[in-house]
């Protein structure tokens, strides 16, 4: 096996000037294609933090004032993925991620959050975006 890779021809060298290639996947197209297209359509919260009631986000931006729960949406995002520190969701235990209640509501007994993303068909004047964004 040693052999036969220090056998091989060294790829020519590039130039500075030189346009990087696109990784191809197996089926022929641009790896940045199939991957760049993937993005977050939307969140649903009930009983995740301050979202005691099922809510939904459908993402553009997240902009709010002060004490409006941008931060819990963040939060909720990485609980989703897999985040298990509680620190890291700015609790003290992992408890702290269920709405514990107000003077008028009851705590909640549980916590969802489900993520749905999206793969739009992508075209050839998006690609070009895109390409140019990675450099």
């Amino acid at each position: 096996m040693t052999e036969a890779l220090s056998n091989q021809t060294e790829p020519a060298a590039k130039h500075a000037t030189d346009a990087p290639e696109m990784p191809q996947g197996t089926d022929g197209t641009p790896v940045l294609a199939r991957a760049a297209g993937l993005r977050l359509a939307s969140l649903s919260l009930a009983g995740f933090k301050s979202f005691a009631d099922k809510t939904t986000f459908s993402f553009s931006d997240i902009v709010g004032p002060n004490g409006c729960g941008k931060s819990n949406v963040v939060d909720a995002i990485k609980w989703v993925l897999g985040e298990r520190s509680s620190k890291s969701l700015r609790g003290k235990e992992m408890i702290d991620v269920i709405f514990a209640g107000s003077a008028v509501r009851k705590p909640a007994g549980m916590a969802s959050v489900c993520l749905t993303f999206e793969n739009p068909k992508l075209t050839d004047e998006l690609m070009a975006e895109l390409a140019e964004a990675a450099g």
